[in-house]
């Protein structure tokens, strides 16, 4: 295992990434090395909409949130603009995510066990997790929703290149992502290059039903929300709550709308939006 003050040099140093980022990398550096850790369990996939909800006793419905960017790109491959991502992660959820505290988290991970060399991650799926639909989380489903996004420009790119045989896959010389891997329904693998950080980040992507990724006109996640509602030219999405979801699901309807963000306080003013 590294050095402490070598790690926090080395975390210190990727100041751009942010101070949340950069906490939750020196919290993972302390347990490269073996071991693992059994995730807090934060429901709600991260989404600031249903931790608002919660946070008010779910007294949340039909406000209006002003968001920058509503593109309609919602699924987790396809997300391309903040307002976009805001949809996506209330209805998506991914493995792992970013604690209110910078820290990562479990979602649909129950926990993680990581190698002595630190390139392998076995990860053990949260039971009793449904989609929409009804349908149960599967480890194939994890596994599908990371190769949708390999090759995409996305947020978690960067984490995904360091999977073993990603370069294969992304250029057509591989049929499958040899670092990710199902065994069995419940447990899905990950093996990286070399030992880093930053690879928990490879389970932060959001997570789609196998047989469904690549049908755009599906959204069926298994988040606090669903996506009741897209008006493109309006350009307005509208989120209801997930009667399936496995926690307390939030009270009402949530609108966002693209607006720009140097009008916004006027907007707020008029009564325009909530948010």
């Amino acid at each position: 295992m590294r050095d402490d003050k070598t790690a926090v040099k080395k975390v210190l140093a990727l100041g751009a990434l942010g101070l949340a980022l950069a906490a939750a990398i020196l919290a993972l550096c302390l347990r490269i090395g073996g071991g693992g850790f059994v995730g807090s369990g934060l429901e709600g996939g991260g989404s600031v909409y249903y931790q608002r909800a919660r946070d008010t006793g779910g007294r949340i419905d039909g406000i209006v949130i002003g968001v920058e960017g509503l593109t309609g790109g919602f699924k987790p491959e396809a997300v391309a603009a903040p307002g976009d991502r805001a949809v996506s992660d209330s209805v998506y959820e991914p493995l792992v995510s970013v604690g209110p505290d910078g820290q990562p988290v479990s979602v649909l991970a129950r926990e993680i066990g990581i190698s002595e060399d630190g390139l392998t991650y076995t990860v053990s799926l949260r039971e009793g997790v449904a989609f929409q639909d009804g349908q149960p989380l599967l480890a194939e489903d994890a596994v599908a929703s990371v190769l949708a996004c390999a090759g995409r420009q996305t947020r978690h790119e960067r984490f995904l290149a360091g999977l073993v045989g990603y370069e294969d896959y992304v250029n057509g010389r591989a049929n499958s992502l040899a670092g990710v891997q199902a065994a069995g329904e419940g447990t899905v693998t990950f093996t990286f290059v070399v030992p880093s950080p930053g690879n928990i980040w490879a389970l932060g992507v959001g997570t789609q039903k196998a047989a469904e990724i690549g049908n755009g006109g599906v959204y069926n996640g298994t988040g606090p929300y669903r996506l009741a509602g897209w008006d493109h030219a309006g350009r307005e999405a509208r989120l209801s709550p997930n009667e399936a979801y496995r926690g307390k699901a939030p009270a009402g309807d949530i609108t966002l709308r693209e607006i720009d963000l140097a009008s916004g306080a006027a907007l707020y003013q008029a009564g325009e939006i909530d948010a």
